[in-house]
């Protein structure tokens, strides 16, 4: 049953930065059940994008000012995003306990000498701006205790799709991640398995000026290129062991470059057939070390890939099931920032999350800041 006095806003803008996923969402414990009441999709102006992308990929020459510029930025955009939604679905501020937000991850270095992680889009403009109550700044808690800060979404899955049957939830974003529900009673697991739709997207940009690559179509034409292949899979993250997250800091334009300088007479189409190769293997092979057969419910921008999805499959071969998380309840587009929704839950009842068999943190914590409206 859907409660109508507890309704959640989640807010996900992800590596992809395609756009503000909004969601307004009420949650029965009992159940495990997540009821959608109304989506919306915020554009992200070309030029925010832009600037975003930049202070990202150039890190060591950025300037305190253009961050706190882009804080701000973000911050009124994630608020526009809100009272888009309000309206859209015609329900007032006050009938939101709160808003969960997880903001624009523009830094991501969890293995730094000094770890860090970034996210932006100010909270205390998105809660006065929607009059609702927000919390924000999940992540910083979990490097704080000696964790990755990140992937967060495992304990929501497990939570909302676990289940006695050997299942996988494969999110695929800018990053993908895959979460390894519980089964034979083993502890929910999760982690980064490297390059999403992200340096498919940063290429396709480059060569075709499209921001992704639609259906898969750009790959389909191209054929991937076993020893740029063999050069890729040699970086040590993929190599190295869980708990482990990456960014698109990491897998970047310019780490991409540095491996095509021996290639450079590859064709673009051949890039990008490898590319989503590389993808689709460095997933499936990091699914294979944990089951020997599973369900594999699949989330994120990825899913509308069909090329990307049936070389996953692939790789996985028949012991392997891929199906979308929709069959399940949520749409795939929306289950992210649904997960962020039940996260402001988690912290306005100082419910603590336990993620130390997923992001390596030393004990389960209370995560996120609340920012008053």
């Amino acid at each position: 049953m859907i409660d109508k006095d507890s309704l959640y806003i989640g807010l996900m803008s992800g590596t992809s930065m395609d756009g503000v996923d909004c969601v307004i969402v009420s949650f029965d414990e009992k159940t495990h059940q997540a009821h959608v009441i109304a989506t919306h999709l915020e554009n992200i102006p070309k030029e925010l994008k832009n600037e975003a992308m930049a202070i990202s990929l150039d890190e060591a020459n950025v300037h305190f000012t253009q961050v706190a510029l882009l804080d701000s930025k973000f911050g009124h955009l994630f608020a526009q995003s809100v009272n888009n939604l309000l309206r859209k679905a015609k329900i007032n501020a006050s009938e939101i306990k709160a808003i969960g937000s997880h903001g624009q991850t523009i830094w991501h270095h969890p293995q730094q000498p000094v770890p860090f992680t970034i996210q932006i889009g100010d909270p205390n403009i998105i809660a006065k701006e929607t009059n609702i109550t927000t919390v924000a700044d999940f992540r910083r808690g979990d490097i704080a205790l000696g964790g990755q800060g990140a992937p967060f979404v495992p304990p929501f899955h497990a939570w909302l799709l676990g289940t006695k049957a050997s299942r996988v939830i494969l999110n695929i974003g800018g990053i993908a991640n895959i979460t390894l529900l519980p089964f034979q009673n083993e502890p929910t697991l999760g982690f980064d398995t490297g390059p999403g739709n992200g340096l498919m997207d940063a290429w396709t940009f480059k060569h075709l000026h499209q921001p992704f690559d639609n259906n898969g179509a750009f790959a389909k034409t191209g054929a991937w290129h076993a020893p740029l292949l063999s050069k890729m899979l040699t970086d040590p993250f993929f190599a190295q062991k869980a708990p482990k997250s990456t960014g698109k800091d990491y897998f970047s334009l310019h780490w991409l470059e540095k491996h095509l300088a021996e290639f450079s007479s590859l064709a673009p189409k051949d890039v990008q057939a490898t590319l989503l190769e590389l993808t689709a293997i460095t997933i499936a092979e990091e699914i294979q070390k944990y089951r020997k057969q599973a369900e594999v419910l699949v989330c994120g921008g990825g899913c509308h890939n069909p090329v990307l999805l049936a070389t996953i499959s692939r790789h996985l071969g028949n012991q392997f099931q891929l199906k979308s998380t929709e069959e399940y309840g949520v749409a795939p587009d929306w289950l992210e920032a649904v997960c962020f929704a039940w996260y402001a839950k988690k912290r306005l009842n100082k419910e603590a999350i336990d993620l130390t068999n997923i992001t390596g943190s030393s004990r389960p914590v209370i995560l996120g800041g609340i920012y008053e409206a």
